[in-house]
């Protein structure tokens, strides 16, 4: 399991409820005796919808703060093709779950990245000079995320 770009050994234990907790390099499940695989999937990939949550909420404030620009909500889903979205006309945008994997400066550079379409939707010159304003070192970011879209693993 790989959570904010640190690898863990998934250590499996039988308890009464689901949780998961990270302790050095070990992420311990519980989960109840009769718990399905798919059940035990879910979980996991609930709590780290819980953790992308967390983290992306003040980033996004953060950058809203410092460019003026206004998102009316985010959301996160499994997506496979892409890092994150912006819908222009309703101004929510969508981060994909893969991102909990890297470091939380990529999600950071993410939350900016869709934020910034509400200002100039294409990937133009102005967007990568807007970006590169915020951000200077987003190329960096970019790269740590393999290109341009979710790598496959597990």
């Amino acid at each position: 399991m790989i959570v904010w770009g640190q690898a863990y050994r998934l250590e499996l234990r039988t308890g009464t409820r689901y949780a998961i907790a990270l302790s050095g390099d070990t992420a311990v499940m519980t989960a109840p005796k009769n718990s399905t695989a798919d059940r035990c999937d879910a979980f996991v990939r609930e709590w780290i919808r819980a953790l992308l949550m967390a983290e992306a909420a003040p980033l996004l404030a953060r950058w809203e703060a410092a460019t003026g620009l206004k998102a009316s909500g985010f959301r996160t889903r499994d997506m496979k093709t892409r890092w994150g979205t912006c819908n222009t006309k309703t101004g929510l945008l969508w981060f994909s779950l893969q991102l909990a994997k890297f470091p939380v400066e990529c999600l950071n550079y993410v939350v900016l990245h869709e934020l910034l379409h509400l200002a100039e939707r294409s990937h133009g010159k102005r967007f990568y000079a807007l970006l590169s304003h915020y951000m200077p070192d987003w190329k960096h970011w970019k790269s740590l995320l393999g290109g341009s879209q979710p790598r496959a693993e597990d």
